[in-house]
């Protein structure tokens, strides 16, 4: 036997057990084809001595990790009754007690503080672990050699059997009793898959053992003995069944784990009721006495999927799933964050190409973030290595790259969303009763699975060892294979990542550091996707996103950036998991999924969508050591480029900034006009079809002899005048009123006239274009003509006038708060959304349909001052202008 089948066999239960039950019909299997369905009955022979012992099987594979212990069919239907008995029984218990008591538990539960919170829970559960997702903590343990630290358990599978049960989680406001009340008050059969992905981790990595019988399955539906817990022979044609299983009946290692699961966590929850109602009753009887305690009608429903400033959270979403009833999927929803990625990917490579600072900033940031950076960072002692060439292209190339991954994403997202609301109406219950929609999903899951999740964690786990913040945690080795190449004491002639080798620094014992979980889950990322696999991305973004809020000083803005699109792709896992769990989740109807020829078809298929993808790789990307493109990236190399865009217009600022604004325009050009020349015509639509083809490229106005006489004048006006007394008192209060941080509606402003004189001159005289830094001018005439809205607030209404310049007003302050901004986009109609990292999306209501905001908008939190200055709030309003047609006209302050 191969070892290649073997492993396979040993990895995948179902495709272990169909060989075991079929002992005769196995043989050669070295020349069999991996899909069962092809195996032809003359070309096999009888290999039953290789199946006596499962074990000797996995043994034989090499896989040390999966344990397997046999049972009997009469052992399974043994342990599977009794522990279905006493989860219909507690289920029962616990919903009778909610009927009568659980607006009373709420109310306690919210009054307790912390300690006695923490003493239920361990009354009801004793050596509860104390942190949440003990499951990862004793990974990383393990893979650091840490000594564990956590307490003993009476069960030592209790970390990996229940890593959402723990004190951390289960000690705040909201978990415990969105816990109690979805497990009380539903069936528990609904928790089946979400129980299943909850020892993911332990089941990937070898932790559980695998029970072995091929002859039963384990049904898990309806609240009665009669079906919930029922033991069902298995189906005699097993790729048949690894497809089209149920979502009620699971082999035994699934279906037995998961009573287990339900009994222990019911158990807990009666015994916290019980706990917390000594006062109305010492028995179950007594707390459900009709006379004593009636049913009372049902609390109202907990609201989730909101942080604690009022708006929608991804991330507040995925912490409370395990806890909650598990959701059909809002395909709105998911469309509308995707929708919100293609543009946000497009409106960057926009920016690079109108804007000239915004061009230099993400130059730079890829160039400090590159592992090639980092180790010459090391060697040098700080000194900064110049941008080059390969630097530029691979900016370019990224750009184009997203837009073309994410855009091609949508599509497929689209099509899939019709198909499945066509098979919902059809009355199909398996995905294989519909050709045309299973090939849909195994596409959309391949092209997620094999491009954007993996693109997302290559940038992730390239960016994030290099980034200035967490340098100290890692280092970086020449690989063997080039090191005769290497000449030089500062290692000049490294120039790819792919001649380095990154190692993770150990912890210094003269000088002991904090244990950082972004090194381990970093090191889960460059290990590949097995470990991926192991951890599964939809857990990894939301330890991430965790890591990030409680160590900001490890992140920067664009590992921020990073990080969203790991939490974007893998949300979208997530939600397809819960929605086809039989394609998705491992060992359930993995097989198809998982067969070599299916995957050579999705193979193939996925090479010919995303051919003009290499071919514009092959054209651009400096990696592919094009000799014809190194004069265009060269000058693109921004070294020497001055655009003192946050400083105050002088003829000297004028100057730099059109000087840089000439090299800027002239580059793109050349790359447009190469991109042109050296990609096909259908290549090239296939990449640039959602990119607009009008630019808004910023345009400085010289220096003016009017704008000389005007600055000399205020010059002379700064240095007779002196400030009259109580100014700095008043300009002190008038600071504090408009940048303080409250979400409080202003419904009124009655500006108090001015009584000081003023001191600063005239306003200066300006010409007819543009002034620096404004992207709006030129495009007033042009804009639709749009209703009026107005704005009642002076906190609203400076943010309207930051993001939307008008050409003479001075009175914008130098930077704006991001809280400013939410506010204000939520006023004006629109649903915030904060998604994972540092991206919040912004869907408009029906009434802003009328003003030309139809589809959602997505902008980065700045990282991690809670400002960002003007530019970058002109930038913004770009955007918003160039998205809906909005510009500052269109808003006018005072009573609306």
């Amino acid at each position: 036997m191969s070892a290649d089948i073997a492993t396979k066999a040993a990895q995948c239960p179902d495709f272990l057990n169909f060989i075991e039950a079929n002992p005769n019909l196995l043989a050669q299997l070295d020349n069999l084809s991996a899909d069962p369905r092809k195996w032809r009955q003359e070309d096999l022979g009888n290999i039953t001595e290789l199946f006596t012992d499962p074990r000797r099987m996995v043994r034989q594979a090499g896989e040390a990790k999966i344990n397997i212990t046999p049972m009997t069919a009469e052992d399974v239907e043994k342990a599977a009754t009794g522990m279905a008995q006493s989860v219909l029984e507690h289920w029962k218990k616990l919903g009778n007690i909610l009927d009568r008591h659980e607006q009373v538990i709420r109310k306690r539960w919210a009054k307790k503080k912390m300690p006695d919170r923490k003493k239920i829970l361990l009354g009801a559960w004793p050596n509860m672990q104390p942190e949440r997702r003990p499951d990862y903590a004793r990974l990383r343990n393990a893979n650091f050699g840490f000594q564990d630290k956590t307490k003993s358990t009476s069960d030592p599978q209790e970390a990996w059997l229940f890593p959402y049960i723990n004190q951390e989680n289960l000690l705040g406001d909201k978990l415990f009793p969105l816990l109690l009340n979805s497990r009380g008050r539903n069936e528990p059969g609904k928790f089946a898959f979400l129980d299943i992905c909850s020892f993911h981790v332990a089941r990937m990595t070898g932790q559980l053992e695998e029970i072995w019988n091929h002859d039963t399955q384990i049904s898990l539906h309806g609240t009665t003995l009669d079906t919930f817990g029922k033991v069902c022979p298995r189906p005699p044609n097993l790729h048949r069944y690894a497809i089209m299983i149920s979502s009620d009946c699971f082999n035994p290692t699934e279906g037995l784990y998961v009573l287990n699961i339900q009994d222990r966590i019911l158990r807990f929850l009666f015994d916290c009721c019980c706990i917390m109602l000594k006062d109305k009753g010492t028995s179950y009887d007594s707390l459900v006495d009709a006379n004593l305690n009636p049913v009372q009608p049902p609390p109202p429903a907990l609201e989730l999927g909101v942080d604690s400033d009022g708006y929608r959270s991804i991330t507040v979403m995925a912490e409370e799933a395990p806890y909650s009833v598990p959701r059909t999927i809002d395909w709105d929803f998911v469309q509308g964050l995707v929708h919100a990625k293609v543009q946000d990917s497009i409106e960057h490579y926009l920016s690079m190409n109108e804007d000239p600072q915004y061009y230099i900033e993400s130059v730079m940031a890829i160039h400090d973030h590159k592992p090639v950076t980092a180790y010459h960072f090391g060697i040098s002692h700080g000194k900064q290595q110049p941008v080059t060439e390969r630097t530029v292209s691979r900016t370019v190339f990224e750009a184009l790259k997203t837009i073309c991954i994410w855009t091609q994403f949508h599509r497929l997202l689209c099509d899939f969303i019709k198909l499945d609301r066509q098979f919902t109406k059809s009355g199909f219950k398996y995905e294989v009763e519909s050709e045309t929609y299973l090939v849909s999903l195994l596409r959309i899951v391949y092209f997620l699975d094999s491009w954007l999740i993996v693109a997302a964690a290559r940038r992730f786990h390239e960016a994030f060892a290099a980034a200035p913040e967490v340098r100290d945690y890692f280092g970086y080795h020449v690989k063997q294979e080039f090191r005769s190449s290497v000449h030089g004491p500062d290692e000049s002639h490294i120039e790819t990542s792919n001649q380095l080798q990154l190692i993770i620094a150990r912890e210094n014992p003269n000088r002991p550091r904090p244990r950082n979980p972004f090194v381990w889950l970093h090191s889960m990322h460059a290990k590949g996707g097995s470990k991926l696999d192991d951890l599964g991305i939809e857990n990894m973004t939301g330890e991430l996103e965790r890591c990030m809020h409680e160590q900001p000083q490890f992140i920067n803005p664009y590992t921020a950036r990073l990080i969203s699109s790991l939490g974007l792709v893998g949300e979208i896992r997530r939600q397809l998991k819960f929605h086809r769990p039989r394609v998705l989740l491992p060992h359930q109807g993995s097989f198809l999924y998982n067969c070599r020829e299916e995957k050579d078809r999705l193979y193939s298929w996925i090479n010919n969508l995303m051919h003009p993808l290499n071919d514009l790789a092959k054209a651009i990307d400096y990696d592919f050591l094009n000799p014809f493109s190194g004069h265009i990236w060269r000058r693109g190399i921004p070294a020497g480029w001055k655009y003192p865009c946050d400083k105050p217009r002088s003829e000297k600022t004028a100057a730099q900034m059109i000087e840089t604004e000439a090299k800027h325009l002239q580059f793109w050009k050349l790359v447009h006009d190469y991109i042109g020349a050296n990609v096909s015509p259908s290549s090239l639509n296939f990449v640039l079809a959602g990119i607009p083809t009008d630019r808004q490229y910023r345009h400085t106005t010289p220096w003016s002899a009017a704008e000389e006489a005007a600055a000399s004048q205020s010059s002379r006006s700064r240095g007779t005048k002196r400030a009259a007394p109580g100014e700095f008192q008043e300009r002190h209060n008038d600071l504090k009123r408009k940048t303080e941080a409250t979400l409080e509606e202003e419904t009124s402003f009655n500006p108090r006239p001015r009584k000081k004189a003023k001191t600063r001159g005239l306003p200066h005289p300006l010409p007819e274009q543009a002034q620096p830094g404004d992207d709006n001018a030129g495009l007033l005439a042009a804009a639709p003509t749009l209703p009026k809205i107005m704005i009642n607030s002076v906190r609203k209404y400076n943010v309207i006038k930051a993001l939307f310049h008008t050409p003479g007003d001075r009175s914008s302050r130098g930077t704006m708060l991001w809280v400013d901004f939410i506010h204000t986009m939520a006023s004006l109609g629109f649903t915030v959304t904060n998604f994972h990292g540092s991206v919040w999306t912004f869907e408009p209501s029906e009434r802003l349909h009328a003003l030309g905001a139809v589809n959602s908008i997505s902008f980065h939190q700045p990282h991690p001052m809670n400002f960002f200055p003007l530019y970058t709030a002109r930038t913004m309003g770009s955007r918003l202008r160039r998205n809906y047609g909005w510009d500052g006209s269109m808003f006018e302050f005072g009573e609306g």
